[in-house]
């Protein structure tokens, strides 16, 4: 798949899926946010790893924080990503947050 010059935002892309979903967007050519929740210290490490292994496939990346779960993180997440990269043309939403005693389809 060719993604050239696109602009992709992955949630969670600090490990597992999300960052192999991270970095296969930018082989195919996608410049990509890379977000991690910031309740480990670890992750901010991983997403930062990712990142240099983006940039070293000659993409751009940005390492991006914030709570899913917060609609005003969410917002500042997609801000910052468009302010330095450009409109989000791609976004997975990888990352998960369960909260108690709300359902799933909220």
């Amino acid at each position: 798949m060719e993604l050239k010059d696109r602009i992709a935002l992955v949630t969670g892309s600090s490990r597992g899926i999300g960052r192999e979903i991270a970095l296969e967007m930018a082989k195919a050519g996608a410049d990509v946010a890379v977000h991690y929740h910031a309740i480990d210290s670890s992750n901010r490490v991983m997403a930062e790893e990712v990142a240099h292994e983006i940039v070293s496939s000659g993409r751009t990346a940005l390492v991006v924080s914030g709570d899913v779960s917060d609609s005003e993180a969410v917002k500042n997440i997609v801000t910052r990503t468009e302010d330095e990269l450009g409109p989000i043309g791609i976004m997975v939403n990888n990352a998960a947050q369960f909260l108690d005693d709300v359902p799933l389809w909220e």
